[in-house]
């Protein structure tokens, strides 16, 4: 298992949440449909929900959401593809009217959602008892409905939110037919994981809060880039001068060697570093933060020449 996050904790917490529900969901499931159902938990993610969910993967797939309370809240969400989905609600219906299963011909219309809404209910409930007796603690699920969603046409962000999540991608097999890649996507609050203050690594929505801004702009402007650069001495010269200019002409400038750096993000100074080598690159270390308020209040236009 392979995990790109900066806080592990939350790595080992939401991997527990998850194995916790894929136990008991597919043996909720297998109950269901009369068939074993297997699984092996893959890579996970971690990130906002454009970040982690990748419509190349997961193109079209019923979404369900899922309020999760207790000791921690928050969401889930689990994500099946449409091709599993209609795999389980095609032998859950065989086993309840008789017949022969037929996943292929298997229609997701009212009715089969409606079928379906039953199987991810079993799936959620079974998983959170198995939760209970792994994790322990006070745990209670409210399953809020699914919905069929098409994500290489849909931004995750406006079915998911904009909050961070540990998606672990699960391959899921019943016995029998071609298996199918599923997602489960814990919600950082629910593993009770906190963000570290000041870090990137804070989710949009609790940026907001403390900004008291709209959510949705928060997200959006997490996304855009900006230039980072790091000012080592700046100089004003008559023109006469830099035409002047040869080589081996020494410019001297009156910031002392060893001093602090600044370090501008769209010209306004977020942090002060001094310089080092890092694998034969120069780079900087970051010494002080700038306060954002105080650094877009100060902030001076920097010219590019």
């Amino acid at each position: 298992m392979s995990v790109a996050i900066i806080n592990p904790e939350i790595a080992e917490k939401g991997g527990r949440i998850a194995k916790a529900l894929m136990e008991g969901g597919a043996a909720g499931w297998s109950t269901q449909i009369g068939k074993n159902v297997g699984y092996v938990i893959g890579e996970t993610d971690f990130g906002v929900a454009d970040e982690v969910v990748k419509p190349a993967e997961t193109g079209e797939v019923i979404a369900t959401a899922v309020d999760w309370s207790g000791d921690t809240s928050g969401k889930i969400y689990v994500l099946v593809p449409t091709m599993g989905a209609k795999q389980i609600v095609a032998y859950m219906m065989a086993l309840m009217l008789g017949g022969d299963a037929n996943p292929e011909a298997q229609a997701l219309d009212a009715d089969g959602m409606d079928a379906y809404g039953e199987t991810i209910a079993a799936f959620i409930g079974q998983g959170a008892q198995q939760a209970r007796g792994e994790i322990g603690g006070s745990i209670k699920t409210s399953v809020q409905g699914s919905s069929l969603v098409d994500f290489s046409s849909v931004k995750p962000d406006t079915v998911l939110g904009a909050d961070e999540y540990l998606n672990n991608k699960i391959k899921v097999t019943i016995e029998g037919l071609t298996p199918f890649t599923m997602f489960i996507l814990i919600g950082r609050s629910v593993t009770g994981v906190a963000p570290e203050a000041g870090s990137e690594s804070a989710a949009p929505s609790e940026l907001a809060s403390r900004l008291g801004v709209d959510v949705a702009n928060v997200a959006i402007a997490m996304k855009i880039k900006l230039p980072l650069v790091v000012v080592i001495a700046t100089k004003k010269m008559r023109m006469e001068l830099i035409q002047g200019m040869c080589p081996g002409t020494i410019i001297e400038f009156r910031k002392m060697s060893g001093e602090n750096l600044d370090v501008l993000a769209g010209n306004v100074k977020v942090a002060t570093a001094e310089a080092v080598i890092v694998n034969q690159c120069f780079g900087v270390q970051i010494r002080n933060i700038v306060d954002p308020k105080s650094a877009v209040k100060e902030a001076t236009p920097v010219r590019n020449w």
